[in-house]
């Protein structure tokens, strides 16, 4: 045994001392009156008392269940001197088993790449050809010869009453007379007259529309009441590969010839500038022209309304 544990249990003996058994028979035998009378005798007589109980003697005499007890006692004193001097258990005491869980790892899925999505452009004309006449007339008022032109495939056909040009014919600017081509490609004229398209109504029939155009300007306004047209117009891929134009009413050609003529008569050197022959209601397509044709043209309205 261990020099702390038998300090331990010296102390526990010197704390439970263990009572002499012949004693403990004797005074279990007398009546409790005469083992007063008897113990204070005792304590008068002068005789020596008998030997005290040897440590043998305490360990021989002592029952086992007190040597099992003091045996358990001295265990567990033993087991807290060790934990209270050292901070550690003995080594009688198991172990704490650590139980450690395993966590299964996820297998992580590959990620599969997403084919790139196609963005389909809207219809320019709509999915019906619903929208024909607001493109047009949007792109006609905006006095953007590209804006208009960039409507058409590239092999189209565009019909101004009686010729027959190509969207490039019209790029060049070559086409002068007569169907009015130069207009389209230059707008120069249209632009500072206020020129101002409608195109409506319009009829779907398959992949053809027919639209009514008007036509109106600042041009002998109010004098001269708007132009009315049509055109015949073909779709194919949303883009334009035919149009016809139609005049629907002529009466205007009357109020323009008389004040042609009145202009090369009063005002023949501005005239000369304003149309590109006196006989032909073809006007110039010029900057200059279209601000006489404003300024005359008012005065003419003045003097025949």
């Amino acid at each position: 045994m261990s020099e702390p544990a038998e300090r331990i249990y010296a102390l526990l003996v010197d704390a439970n001392p263990i009572p002499d058994p012949d004693v403990l028979e004797a005074e279990r035998a007398m009546p409790p009156h005469l083992y007063l009378i008897d113990s204070r005798r005792d304590a008068m007589q002068t005789q020596t008392r008998p030997e005290a109980v040897t440590e043998a003697t305490r360990r021989r005499t002592r029952p086992p269940w007190i040597a099992a007890f003091a045996g358990a006692a001295v265990a567990a004193a033993v087991v807290v001197a060790v934990f209270m001097l050292t901070g550690a258990e003995p080594d009688a005491v198991p172990p704490v088993t650590q139980v450690t869980t395993e966590v299964p790892q996820t297998t992580e899925v590959p990620q599969t790449t997403q084919p790139p999505q196609t963005t389909v452009a809207p219809s320019v004309f709509g999915a019906e050809l619903e929208n024909v006449g607001a493109v047009l007339t949007a792109a006609m008022n905006s006095h953007d010869s590209e804006e208009f032109l960039g409507l058409f495939a590239e092999d189209a056909e565009l019909s101004f009453f009686a010729q027959t040009v190509t969207p490039d014919e019209i790029r060049a600017g070559t086409l002068l007379l007569d169907v009015g081509s130069d207009y389209l490609h230059d707008r120069t004229w249209a632009r500072i007259v206020n020129q101002q398209y409608d195109f409506s109504p319009c009829q779907v029939n398959g992949d053809r529309v027919l639209c009514e155009v008007t036509i109106s300007s600042d041009y002998l306004a109010p004098l001269l009441p708007p132009a009315l047209s049509s055109v015949a117009i073909q779709i194919r891929d949303d883009q334009i590969v035919r149009y016809v134009a139609a005049w629907l009413d002529n009466a205007n050609l009357e109020i323009e010839d008389d004040y042609r003529a009145w202009a090369f008569e009063n005002h023949p050197d501005e005239a000369s500038r304003m149309w590109l022959a006196e006989w032909d209601n073809q006007v110039a397509n010029t900057e200059e022209s279209a601000m006489l044709h404003l300024e005359l043209g008012a005065e003419y309205v003045r003097l025949h309304s």
